[in-house]
């Protein structure tokens, strides 16, 4: 089992009634202690999936899963116990 999941992860960005697809059901597995970069051009979504692996994006379809427990973007004190205890970043330096 991965430590995370995502599953057909979703989301748009609207101008007035046009929609910009972003993220098209995205599904990627993690093993804890794994080393992840995340590349591509501007506007194809890379801050938009980080923003939902942080638990700071709500707005989108999918599911998000730490170590096989479903994380509830509506839930704002477990979206900060998981931001506290389990998730982080370190910026690449040098690119």
């Amino acid at each position: 089992m991965a430590y995370l999941e995502l599953k057909n992860i979703r989301k748009s960005y609207f101008l007035g009634k046009e929609e910009f697809p972003v993220l098209k059901g995205i599904d990627l597995n993690f093993d804890l202690g794994d080393f992840v970069s995340i590349l591509g051009e501007s506007g194809g979504g890379k801050s938009t999936l980080m923003n939902i692996i942080g638990g700071l994006d709500r707005n989108f379809s999918g599911e998000v899963l730490v170590k096989g427990k479903l994380l509830d973007h509506k839930q704002e004190k477990e979206l900060d116990r998981y931001r506290r205890e389990t998730i982080g970043y370190r910026p690449c330096l040098g690119l």
